[in-house]
């Protein structure tokens, strides 16, 4: 698990050729959740880790039950974050915790600057469930999920390649964007011993 998905830590780039290739960094947070024989997992249940407006409902209350669909809602709120231009919540960072416990997210739809397909609101939002059983399992479902949304809104390698061109411009790397001016990328890790005392 990264357990720390966050626009911040996932780059496109142009690599082999391929236009938009993805890449996710800062691995930092890892936890590896295949155990072996005499592997103790580092990770405190006292801690809360991760980027607060990415962190899903049980990041938050029970941080050592956390399994990939946590870094699946995480990514929900990435695609939002792309999709709208914004974050799934906007507010304080206790507020932020609340409402990914409590508040159901609007549709993305309702906030993007361009129309979106329904199937990719669903999916966006069922990544963005607040139960974890609610979510897609695994990645492989996430894109097996993603398959289906393309075969009803092609995207060829060559519509790539000419987008990436667009984007960057003749001899020009891959524009940069960041949202560390908007708070977007920090990370939080907060020692729940040291706060109930």
């Amino acid at each position: 698990m990264h357990r720390d998905i966050k626009p911040a830590n996932i780059i496109v780039c142009e690599r082999g050729g391929v236009p938009g290739f993805v890449k996710v960094v800062d691995f930092g947070l890892v936890k590896n959740l295949t155990p072996t024989a005499g592997n103790v997992q580092l990770s405190s249940t006292q801690t809360l880790v991760g980027t607060p407006l990415y962190l899903s409902s049980e990041a938050i209350v029970s941080p050592e039950q956390l399994d990939a669909r946590s870094d699946l809602y995480a990514l929900g709120a990435v695609a939002y974050f792309l999709l709208t231009g914004r974050p799934v919540f906007e507010a304080s960072l206790v507020e932020v915790c609340a409402h990914h416990l409590h508040t159901p997210a609007s549709a993305p739809s309702l906030h993007s600057p361009q129309p979106l397909a329904a199937a990719l609101d669903a999916l966006v939002l069922k990544l963005l469930s607040k139960r974890p059983e609610q979510r897609l399992a695994s990645a492989r479902a996430l894109c097996r999920e993603l398959a289906g949304l393309l075969a009803t809104h092609p995207w060829s390698e060559d519509a790539a390649a000419d987008y990436w061109k667009r984007l960057t411009g003749p001899g020009v790397g891959a524009p940069v964007r960041s949202d560390v001016a908007r708070g977007h990328s920090l990370t939080l890790a907060v020692d729940l011993r040291e706060r109930a005392s």
